[in-house]
């Protein structure tokens, strides 16, 4: 069988597919829970840096913020870059946070960068965020902010003066590469202990699936054993005491071998072996280098039992002589078939004439005293036997059958109901 055909190949890739989508699966829901859960305490973390933003200038600079002569003061005081740098540094948050304080929507103080290292103070807020904080005075949590061409998980609070004027905002922020680098590692880490479980699971599974296969494919050999005429072929003994459905099927296939072996070697009437099959089991006596006898019978005058009483009578005759031939063939370590209409062949490996001399004389006597009945009549029956054996190791058997048909009709001619035997016929 093409191993890209087989079952437990085709079984594999199911599952190894199958166990794929669920670990892709899996690691997408994974990582999607570790995002989610990573935003949400950078949303916390970023807030409450805003927030501190905002109570240090509060608590350090009291008054309104300002901007009359271009220069940005609180209550007063002029802020400064010094002030801001120092106050950040205040600020005991995650690495990587940035800050920045508006007046309106422009950025004054701030610890973004352009991509070429210089402040990026003067840049203008995105539109998004001006319209909610500075147009509605609400704090703001952006997930995508996009701050110089690199987004930002960011939280603006509103700055007010006392007449409840929105002037400005603070922002604390952490942009998205940064925050996401530790949440991409365990994601990855998740995905790899995904491939691991997806490794040892089909590793077992393979284990138990290529028990499986083997045990099937047993079976397949079994009953491709039996489809060419093999019907001594033997299945493994575990699978015969199984008690699942590979023990049923065993058991059937078993249960189908013997009744192909009788439809295919015996015969359907009389239950003997039939001429193929009688043929077959010569054949070995010859490869095992064997000597036997022989013997051929008929039964007298079986057309006139046909003609008188019917074949149902003929087929009740057959059947009960097949039987008596059958048990004396048998008790001499013989066999019995059916060699065609009302003759028989019996065969007695490892038996010379004169032994079998004995075997027919009983079987004959028995014959004799035997009652048929049908429809309330009671028949007797007599056979005519011709006896020959095997003279050596390569005589082929047709030769030693052909002798004993001609000693059959031999008998036939000399009176019927006797045995002649190729012994007598040869003195």
């Amino acid at each position: 069988m093409n191993r890209n055909h087989s079952l437990v190949v085709k079984i594999e890739r199911i599952v190894c597919a199958t166990v794929f989508i669920l670990c892709l699966v899996l690691t997408a829901a994974g990582a999607a829970m570790i995002y989610s859960t990573s935003e949400i305490g950078l949303k916390k973390e970023i807030q409450i840096c805003a927030r501190t933003l905002n109570n240090i200038y509060d608590s350090e600079f009291h008054g309104d913020f300002s901007d009359s002569t271009g220069q940005l003061k609180k209550g007063g005081f002029e802020i400064t870059n010094h002030d801001f740098e120092r106050i950040v540094r205040q600020i005991n948050c995650v690495d990587d946070v940035d800050f920045t304080i508006f007046w309106g929507d422009e950025r004054v103080f701030t610890s973004i960068r352009n991509k070429d290292g210089t402040s990026a103070a003067g840049t203008r807020a995105d539109k998004a965020v001006v319209d909610k904080v500075l147009g509605e005075g609400q704090e703001y949590y952006y997930r995508r902010v996009n701050i110089n061409e690199r987004y930002y998980l960011g939280y603006y609070i509103p700055i007010m003066n006392a007449q409840a004027q929105v002037v400005g905002m603070y922002f604390a922020g952490i942009a998205l590469d940064s925050a996401m680098e530790n949440t991409v590692l365990a994601m990855l880490f998740f995905a790899l202990i995904g491939l691991i479980t997806m490794w040892i699971f089909i590793t077992v599974f393979h284990y138990h699936v290529k028990g499986l296969t083997d045990d099937i494919a047993d079976i397949n050999q079994y009953l491709e054993k039996i489809a060419y005429g093999d019907f001594n072929a033997e299945m493994k003994q575990m699978n015969k005491q199984r008690n699942d459905e590979i023990g049923e099927i065993v058991r059937h296939a078993e249960k189908l071998c013997v009744n192909l072996k009788d439809m295919v070697e015996n015969d359907p009437l009389t239950g003997l072996l039939n001429r193929r099959s009688c043929h077959n089991k010569l054949e070995e006596l010859k490869q095992q280098d064997t000597v036997y006898t022989v013997v051929m019978g008929d039964i007298d005058f079986f057309k006139k039992i046909n003609d008188t009483y019917g074949h149902a009578c003929g087929d009740v005759v057959l059947k009960n002589v097949s039987q008596l031939l059958k048990d004396s063939a048998e008790k001499y370590s013989g066999w019995a078939s059916r060699w065609g209409g009302e003759e028989f062949l019996i065969v007695y490996p490892d038996k010379n004439e004169d032994q079998v001399r004995a075997y027919t004389e009983e079987f004959m006597n028995k014959l004799r005293k035997m009652d048929f009945e049908y429809k309330g009549k009671v028949l007797r029956v007599t056979m005519t036997l011709g006896v020959s054996a095997c003279e050596n190791d390569d005589e082929n058997s047709d030769k030693a059958i052909n002798r004993a048909d001609k000693l059959l009709y031999k008998g036939k001619r000399d009176g019927r109901d006797r045995v002649v035997f190729n012994t007598d016929n040869n003195q």
